[in-house]
């Protein structure tokens, strides 16, 4: 309500006329949906890196860079589109522009590029960016392009092609963005491009998308919880020692009272410097436990996890190095929790799933 009353309800979509569909007007719907195919795999590679530069640069550095880099965009922006400040903003002022008929393709392409940099610029500094508008305002865009660069006269038809097939192929729903069409425009006549479109840019787009948390099947216990966020099972509250502690300090603080098989070890700063396992304690004879500094035992070698990691990610490295404890720090090196195969496993819900699944085959008689 709040947005009709601002915005008003004219269309997104300057859609027009219920075409005849030919035999070419079908061909132009697939060569739509290959492009936009495309163009949704290179959107989401550029986003995935954007995704990964989180984890590898500190927040502060990272922030200032993509602040940098936005104010560059916008200051392109200016410079090439008339003083029109396209590069920010939910996308609708870049979508009217480029419906003018009386721009340039070139300027077209210069607008779906600085974009989709905006887009990444934006979430690499952990800013809040949705990708639906993005991916609509993309197949807008390579729908504008093509009808362009064909001399089209129906637009509206290569405009609203595009929006289905980038849209399905980034989000990996083809049907969901044929139905967006259908419901935007009330013009049966471009559902059937609409869908011939999305299957093709399906295809082409394979088994990437702009979502990190994508499912490609139906998945099973482990796996679902494998595709889970990190932060699903990380303890905040891990309790740490510092590395000029002892070892008689740590067997009295945190395995005489706490039971505990591993402990991070911190600086003044929290920032982790190793990781000290009950084994590598006992290893050393008791007599020196007063001298010895947890510093000389500590494991400085074993994995430590990102806070953008998957389960899936963390138990992979956990196998891999044999350890049943995982450090996760941010980007600064300063430890965010503590992930454990008991965390990640969850046996109360495991056993909760197996009892279930039992009383269900004994209800059927299985």
């Amino acid at each position: 309500v709040t947005f009709v009353a601002v915005n008003g309800t004219e269309r997104l979509f300057p859609v027009s006329g219920n075409p005849d569909l030919a035999l070419v007007d079908l061909a132009m719907a697939a060569a739509i949906g290959l492009t936009c195919g495309v163009g949704a795999r290179a959107f989401a590679a550029v986003l995935g890196f954007a995704k990964r530069l989180r984890s590898r640069i500190g927040v502060m550095p990272r922030v200032l860079a993509a602040g940098v880099l936005m104010a560059a965009l916008v200051v392109a922006s200016d410079a090439a589109f008339d003083g029109e400040l396209l590069t920010i903003g939910p996308g609708y002022g870049a979508l009217e522009y480029a419906l003018d008929p009386s721009r340039t393709l070139w300027l077209i392409a210069l607008l779906a590029t600085l974009r989709v940099l905006a887009t990444a610029t934006t979430v690499a500094g952990d800013g809040a960016a949705g990708m639906f508008i993005p991916l609509v305002l993309q197949g807008a865009l390579t729908g504008r392009l093509l009808a362009g660069f064909t001399h089209a006269d129906n637009q509206s038809l290569f405009i609203v092609v595009g929006v289905a097939a980038f849209l399905g192929a980034g989000y990996r729903v083809p049907l969901s963005a044929v139905m967006f069409v259908a419901e935007a425009t009330g013009r049966p006549g471009f559902v059937v491009p609409g869908l011939i479109a999305a299957t093709i840019a399906e295809l082409v787009m394979g088994t990437s998308s702009v979502s990190t948390y994508q499912r490609r099947r139906r998945s099973d216990y482990v796996e679902q919880r494998a595709e889970l966020p990190i932060s699903t099972v990380l303890a905040t509250d891990a309790a740490t020692s510092r590395a000029d502690d002892t070892i008689a300090q740590f067997f009295a603080e945190h395995v005489s009272l706490a039971r505990r098989r591993a402990v991070p070890l911190v600086d003044g700063e929290g920032c982790y410097e190793g990781l000290v396992l009950l084994d590598d304690v006992l290893a050393v004879d008791p007599a020196d436990w007063a001298d010895t500094t947890l510093a000389e035992v500590a494991a400085t070698e074993l994995p430590v996890a990102g806070p953008d990691w998957t389960v899936g990610q963390a138990l992979r490295q956990m196998v891999d190095a044999n350890v049943d404890h995982l450090p996760v720090t941010d980007g600064e090196g300063r430890l965010r929790g503590m992930v454990t195969s008991d965390a990640i496993v969850d046996r109360n819900d495991l056993l909760e799933r197996l009892s279930a699944s039992r009383d269900a085959r004994r209800e059927h008689g299985i």
